[in-house]
């Protein structure tokens, strides 16, 4: 089982997910009071889980769709997190903190503010 969050205002305008596997239970509208350049100030929040058994297959449908500057998703497994960009992902042991600082230091340089470097573990 995994489960995760996306944020839809993350996706690429011309994209479509298709054959994801993922159940809804939760969405939610959150007002962002300080956006990063380029991100709305409103956002929609999808929690998600999937008994996907391809994780990583997860990552790469969501790393094809994600726009760029400054978004990721973010979802785990029992004991692995997952932390996909646009176009590259970081899977760690939940956890490690090598793993996290290596994933935060690059959605540093990928435009992601200090303050939305909060995925859980």
């Amino acid at each position: 089982m995994l489960a995760g969050v996306l944020i839809t205002e993350s996706l690429r305008h011309d994209v479509t997910l298709e054959r994801l596997n993922l159940r809804v239970d939760k969405i939610s509208r959150w007002r962002n009071p300080d956006p990063a350049p380029g991100q709305p100030d409103t956002w929609t929040i999808v929690d998600f889980t999937s008994d996907r058994s391809d994780p990583m297959g997860l990552a790469d449908q969501f790393a094809q769709a994600l726009s760029s500057p400054g978004w990721y998703v973010d979802f785990h497994t029992e004991d692995q997190k997952f932390v996909v960009f646009p176009d590259k992902t970081f899977a760690y042991r939940r956890g490690d903190d090598r793993g996290r600082a290596e994933a935060v230091a690059y959605a540093r340089s990928a435009g992601v503010p200090d303050d939305q470097c909060d995925w859980g573990e």
